[in-house]
């Protein structure tokens, strides 16, 4: 069993760097998971490495294949505390590997039925929080445009609370392209924007293949975007709020598309 109680050892090193910066995550494609739940959540072909607080690995033991062993690390009490990212850590951290489609291509516009294209998100919780809504409102999938904060980041990661596993995400490069692929694949495509020609979502015909862009949390969506859809849609409000948090958004308009399109009584 490999037992690690320095934080000069190389591999809480990169452990660390995984942790607290994107490129570092990019650059090895994996990610940092913390926690009991999102650790029994991952699937396990994802896993890299495990890492268990010395007085919290017979409790963890359980869990473990043979397998997965033979990739987990014990550490030190006091070492762990200083590699963990939460304030009541529950004495597990993994590294994963990255999980998000490399293309869209016809095996994915048969499976999907709705998906929602993120312009230039900021926040990760806003983010992690989407990805959330997403599966819970039937989301199939997920598309990162314009400059989103990195979907793995562990404040996404914990905000998703495990749907991150879950939920088709993809990063597009040429977002008016891939709009258009879905026009072509007969999508109804909206943008949420506040327009001359905006009507409220509620008013919507939603069809059953449907993208719906949401914009970044200060300027909306992108004019770029804008200008390759013709339907936009609007979430009415009183009083003096000029927009809703995005993640509330998203929670609005897809519940409303499932509502629409009968899915409480048809999915499972």
């Amino acid at each position: 069993m490999n037992v690690i109680k320095s934080k000069n050892n190389n591999i809480i090193k990169d452990l660390i760097k995984i942790r607290d910066n994107a490129k570092s995550r990019n650059d090895k494609s994996l990610f940092y998971v913390e926690g009991e739940r999102i650790f029994k959540d991952t699937p396990k072909a994802y896993i890299d490495s495990i890492f268990i607080k010395e007085s919290e690995y017979n409790y963890f033991l359980k869990y473990l294949s043979d397998k997965e062993l033979e990739k987990t690390y014990i550490v030190g009490n006091n070492l762990f505390d200083y590699i963990k990212d939460t304030v009541n850590s529950q004495g597990i951290i993994a590294t994963v590997k990255y999980n998000m489609l490399q293309n869209i291509d016809d095996s994915v516009f048969n499976k999907v039925r709705n998906c929602i294209v993120l312009d230039s998100i900021n926040d990760p919780g806003n983010l992690g929080t989407i990805i959330r809504i997403a599966e819970a409102a039937n989301i199939n999938l997920i598309i990162l445009a314009n400059n989103c904060c990195s979907v793995f980041n562990p404040k996404v990661i914990r905000s998703s609370m495990s749907s991150i596993f879950r939920v088709d995400l993809y990063k597009a490069t040429d977002i008016k392209k891939i709009i258009n692929e879905f026009k072509i694949h007969k999508f109804d495509i909206y943008a949420t924007s506040l327009q001359d020609n905006s009507v409220t979502y509620s008013t919507v015909k939603f069809n059953n293949r449907n993208l719906i862009v949401f914009g970044n949390e200060a300027n909306g969506v992108s004019k770029e975007i804008l200008e390759s859809i013709n339907n936009h849609i609007v979430i009415p409000m009183k009083g003096k709020i000029e927009s809703l948090n995005v993640s509330v958004s998203v929670a609005v308009i897809c519940y409303e598309i499932m509502r629409q399109n009968n899915f409480y009584e048809t999915e499972s």
